[in-house]
């Protein structure tokens, strides 16, 4: 997992490794059906400060939701996990 650190700021950041991001979702799976929403999926893009989080959890689907019953189902989370992962988002 990288460190960056700020010399100028002293501020540490640390990109998120794959296990982090399971328990994100995992957070926001808020009814805990084991399956996360388009709605679960965005609150976990504006969790991480993202830009455009409904755009995000839109392609997060797109990438994701394999059957297309607009879910994302534990058999298809670790695509979502993979993806979320390669946008390289950091913990401040």
């Amino acid at each position: 997992m990288p460190i960056v650190t700020d010399a100028n700021t002293k501020e540490v950041t640390v990109t998120l490794s794959k296990d982090i991001i399971r328990k994100l979702l995992d957070k926001h799976d808020k009814n805990k059906d084991n399956r996360l929403s388009k709605y679960e999926i965005k609150n976990v893009f504006i969790e991480l400060d993202s830009l455009f989080p409904g755009w995000r959890a839109w392609r997060a689907f797109k990438c994701a939701d394999y059957d297309g019953n607009g879910y994302v189902d534990e058999h298809e989370k670790e695509k979502l996990v993979d993806y979320i992962y390669e946008l390289g988002y950091i913990y401040k």
